[in-house]
């Protein structure tokens, strides 16, 4: 969180989801959203996720992380590398959506999908 600026919109975090029945630990990812951010903010924030998710499938390996610093370290690295991909080809993207048949416009969260996100609005 010390990381953000008043210009981001969004924020993502690692989230860890463990199966205790199969003894497997995966990781996902949350994608924050800030209050006020437009259907392009919406799609930067999506993509930056796209890039790291990327990330943590080709080139993570979560075994070799010992220790919480190097977790932390690790993933700083791979969410400042995929918002730099997503800033460069954001234009591309949005430039494509819609000769595939994608919105670029008014992207709107069903309440379902806004009530996991709905602390953020309390602090």
């Amino acid at each position: 969180m010390q990381n953000l600026k008043s210009s981001d919109f969004h924020f993502i975090c690692p989230e860890r989801i463990s199966n205790h029945a199969e003894g497997i630990e995966q990781y996902g990812i949350v994608v924050n959203l800030r209050e006020g951010g437009g259907a392009a903010e919406t799609i930067n924030a999506l993509l930056h996720a796209v890039y790291v998710r990327e990330g943590l499938l080709c080139h993570w390996n979560l075994k070799g992380l010992n220790s919480s610093e190097a977790f932390v370290q690790e993933w700083l690295e791979l969410t400042e590398d995929g918002k730099k991909w997503a800033d460069v080809d954001f234009n591309l993207v949005v430039e494509q959506m819609p000769l595939l048949g994608w919105s670029c416009k008014n992207i709107l969260l069903s309440t379902q999908e806004q009530a996991r996100y709905s602390f953020l609005a309390d602090l």
